[in-house]
């Protein structure tokens, strides 16, 4: 296989979040997406389709968002030696996409252990959306950035657990493995668990911060693999959720929004579980070249 047919997906976080340097400012500028600062969300989109198409992800080159996330990833490292909860922070949406500009948001998710959250702050998330947890970590991220750089900053707090997990899973394995090898069947049960495939899939999803989560994507993928075929099928369904929420179909309230297909982009996404653990535990490229 050509890596034109595969393209290599693997990604350095400490390379994407790292403070900006010298070499930065001195990018060339076919290197550079600054030009994505300006214009309308569907042009600056169009200018880093093409690096996209290659890889999972791509941060501007200009500065601003580099930063940003060198940053905030900062602040929530210094945040776990206070709070071990905290499990970790993934980036998702276009600031790993290189088309971000000055003011869009600093979307992410942000991951709680469940054995640490109080029934009051699970009481509270429910009703708010937020927790003083996380309301700290914004408050930290903004100081850090100073009086002068405001980004809108979008986290999404998920309490997790890795006995929740496995429920979950042991769940939709049943199921599928149940029903032999009726694919249409397993198509629809697997259908019918889709939100819970969603959830499930959100730790592999974005540029994560906090060694943690690692354990939890390395137990979560050796449960799919003890399963056999249907921790296979299972897995193909979950690495379509997570594609889907790094590369939507459409961006809701934007007219000039093309519709895309991101089926295009499975060759970005490990398809096996095999792939999987070379990817997300191992951190290597999950495909090789001939």
């Amino acid at each position: 296989m050509s890596s034109k047919e595969y393209p290599n997906p693997a990604f350095s976080e400490p390379d994407f979040l790292r403070k900006p340097g010298k070499s930065d400012e001195e990018a060339s500028p076919s290197d550079s997406s600054s030009d994505q600062q300006s214009g309308n969300w569907a042009d600056r989109y169009g200018a880093a389709l093409p690096h996209l198409e290659r890889k999972r992800f791509r941060v501007s080159l200009d500065g601003l968002w580099r930063n940003r996330l060198h940053v905030a990833r900062e602040a929530v490292l210094e945040l776990q030696k206070q709070h071990p909860e905290i499990i970790a922070l993934n980036f998702y949406g276009s600031a790993t996409k290189g088309y971000a500009n000055a003011e869009s948001d600093m979307d992410a998710l942000l991951f709680l252990d469940g054995k640490s959250v109080s029934d009051e702050e699970r009481i509270l998330l429910e009703r708010t959306g937020s927790l003083s947890l996380s309301d700290e970590l914004k408050q930290d991220i903004q100081r850090r950035l100073g009086d002068n750089d405001h980004p809108e900053l979008s986290f999404t707090v998920r309490i997790i657990n890795q006995e929740d997990i496995n429920n979950s899973l042991d769940e939709i394995l049943n199921a599928i493995e149940s029903l032999g090898n009726s694919t249409s069947r397993i198509n629809d049960e697997v259908f019918y668990f889709g939100q819970k495939c969603e959830s499930l899939g959100e730790i592999f999803t974005g540029i994560s911060v906090g060694s943690t989560l690692l354990e939890y994507r390395k137990t979560f993928l050796e449960k799919l693999l003890s399963r056999g075929e249907a921790g296979q099928v299972l897995w193909k369904e979950i690495i379509g959720y997570i594609r889907k929420k790094e590369r939507p179909i459409s961006r809701p309230g934007f007219e000039d929004v093309a519709v895309r297909d991101n089926s295009k982009y499975e060759n970005l996404y490990p398809q096996t579980l095999e792939e999987a653990v070379r990817y997300f535990v191992e951190r290597e490229p999950f495909r090789g070249s001939k």
